[in-house]
């Protein structure tokens, strides 16, 4: 039998190649620098599935500080599915995590391999939805673009975006140099909508709040923005932030109210489309701020972002900018579940392969 005869090894970065291969045939978006990202972020938790010395098969896991891990990349060639090889991937990358002490593994589940995960002790904890813009143009969207430097919140929507945006691109020291919209109100500016509370404080309603919208990120911005998610996403990713900024760190943002960060989002070239996430907000309009940013660098092309559905906004943000629903995932997590985040201010993961 196939099944007997697949050896489980450990991955190399001579397999990128052959893993890349499978990937092209699920039509999945990641590229070679993903998998390379898997091997320094989990050099002893990716692995590969053999058949006569040909990598048929991949899994990738991730450790978030012990709290939780991560499966993902569970890729078996067309030719030899429905052999075992994907159970096989699942049950390996779930004992390597746990025998590193991880206390809960999670992972998105496809329709297709939600029903292997619950057989594996796996349970479902919220939905998630891929939503796509193909050939992004700001014209096509919800989008107002304004002259004005004012910041406003009157209905949830896509309007009053950007404005007098600089494309500074990269320094000469490969940092990323800072454009800003917005600043504060200026005098006489109508208050923000007090019928609608704040998400960041519910119990209060802000008026005349100090929004500023940072981009690219700068190193400074980017300290502040893992501090702040770690207490959402439930667990340190800052070295993972970091790399996904360092791959294009002009596709990033973040936004502040006074000295708070409330919110931040990061991009990334994907094989098939730009991938929006992980896209944070503790304020509705925040989020939409920080989501126009990135559009508006984004014309012409076609964008993926996986949406939270835990939160209550991040739909209708999509849709107002032209995105239309792809499939749905569903985030699943086996063992404790002691550090789940605040899944409230996500409005897009980082990636099914992430978190």
């Amino acid at each position: 039998m196939i099944f007997e005869m697949i050896t489980i090894r450990q991955m190399t970065r001579a397999d990128i190649a052959a893993a890349n291969r499978l990937r092209e045939l699920a039509g999945w978006n990641q590229t070679e620098r993903d998998w390379e990202r898997f091997l320094r972020l989990s050099p002893g938790g990716c692995f590969v599935a053999c058949l006569e010395g040909k990598v048929r098969g991949t899994a990738t896991t991730l450790n978030y500080e012990n709290r939780f891990g991560w499966v993902g990349m569970i890729l078996v060639d067309p030719e030899c599915r429905k052999q075992g090889i994907g159970t096989q991937l699942l049950e390996a990358g779930i004992d390597y995590l746990e025998r590193i002490g991880v206390e809960t593994v999670k992972l998105d589940a496809t329709p297709m391999g939600h029903s292997l995960y619950l057989q594996h002790g796996f349970v479902d904890e919220y939905g998630i939805e891929r939503w796509e813009r193909a050939r992004l143009r700001i014209a096509d969207c919800g989008l107002r673009i304004e002259d004005s430097s004012r910041m406003r919140n009157d209905e949830w929507g896509m309007r009053n975006v950007e404005r007098h945006i600089r494309h500074d691109g990269i320094s000469d020291n490969g940092l990323a140099e800072p454009f800003q919209v917005g600043g504060e109100p200026e005098p006489g500016f109508p208050a923000r909508n007090s019928g609608s509370p704040s998400i960041h404080n519910p119990q209060s309603t802000i008026r005349n709040p100090q929004f500023k919208l940072s981009s690219p990120i700068t190193q400074e911005d980017l300290e502040r923005a893992c501090t702040l998610d770690r207490s959402i996403f439930g667990a340190d990713r800052s070295e993972l932030l970091f790399l996904t900024w360092r791959q294009d760190p002009s596709r990033s943002a973040v936004v502040y109210s006074g000295d708070d960060t409330i919110g931040y989002i990061f991009g990334r070239e994907g094989a098939r489309a730009y991938y929006l996430g992980p896209w944070v907000a503790q304020d509705n309009f925040a989020a939409e701020q920080l989501l126009s940013a990135l559009l508006l660098r984004l014309q012409g092309q076609t964008v993926y972002v996986d949406i939270c559905l835990e939160n209550p906004h991040a739909k209708a943000l999509v849709k107002a900018a032209g995105f239309t629903a792809q499939r749905p995932l569903t985030r699943m997590y086996r063992g404790w579940n002691h550090h789940p985040g605040q899944p409230k201010y996500v409005c897009g993961i980082a990636g099914p392969e992430l978190g």
